[in-house]
């Protein structure tokens, strides 16, 4: 990254803004992020293809985690 700011950084940095403004819209945030991540705070390999698209058994891990807030 051109800028010295690793991968991880930007997608927290995203992550925080959409937190903070759907706080202040009064919108639920809903973090699937976390759940994607292994030990080392890097997105685990079972979950993607190359290190960017995420597979299968990612998504399946999203879609359990979203279904929590429809029941």
């Amino acid at each position: 990254m051109g800028n010295g700011i690793s991968g991880n950084e930007k997608i927290d940095k995203v992550n925080k803004y959409l937190k903070d403004f759907c706080d202040s819209k009064k919108i639920n945030y809903i973090n699937v992020h976390d759940i994607l991540l292994d030990k080392n705070g890097e997105l685990c390999w079972d979950y993607t293809r190359e290190g960017l698209h995420i597979t299968d058994l990612g998504y399946h891990h999203i879609t359990m985690e979203l279904l929590k807030y429809f029941n």
